[in-house]
């Protein structure tokens, strides 16, 4: 782990650089008319020239944002042998209405297997609370909890089938 006043391990810093571009990447190609780094034309053509993966290597994607479904993509980057599925923030004014959905909900409903839910916690990763085999009622911002429970649905069935066909890989 990393302690108070020491260096987070290269391997992270590395990974924060890199994963930094498929953020960035999630906001197409509209925020770089106003902060500059070059027109890519599409959404699609933005993720590719700021990632460096392939179009081949997009699984899914979903450019445009609904009511709690945020725009998002899945791909493969075969350079850190990782699955990466990266949700964009707010950009858009159905994200706004999906943010102000600000009170607080359950973060399992009814029938959520605790245990598979914290099953792929990886290394770093800490899971809330537990009390002998129950886990404490987990809370968070409803807007939010709606969205990825709607790109959860969308995904699974993707990521497992790519976590599947390529053995070693992460879900980033």
């Amino acid at each position: 782990g990393v302690g108070v006043g020491s260096a987070p391990p290269d391997s992270l810093l590395s990974d924060l650089v890199r994963y930094s571009a498929f953020s960035s990447a999630a906001y197409g190609w509209k925020p770089q008319v106003v902060f500059g780094g070059g027109v890519h034309g599409t959404d699609l053509a933005a993720l590719l020239a700021k990632t460096g993966i392939g179009k081949g290597d997009v699984v899914s994607c979903r450019w445009e944002s609904e009511l709690h479904r945020p725009a998002y993509f899945l791909v493969r980057d075969h350079s850190r042998r990782s699955i990466v599925l990266c949700i964009r923030g707010t950009m858009t004014i159905k994200d706004v209405v999906t943010d102000l959905f600000f009170e607080e909900d359950g973060v399992l409903q009814d029938g959520d297997d605790w245990k598979l839910f914290t099953s792929g916690l990886g290394q770093g990763q800490m899971a809330p609370q537990i009390v002998g085999e129950e886990c404490v009622d987990v809370r968070a911002h409803q807007g939010m909890v709606h969205s990825a429970r709607e790109i959860a649905r969308e995904t699974r069935l993707f990521i497992e089938a790519e976590l599947t066909a390529h053995p070693g890989y992460r879900l980033v």
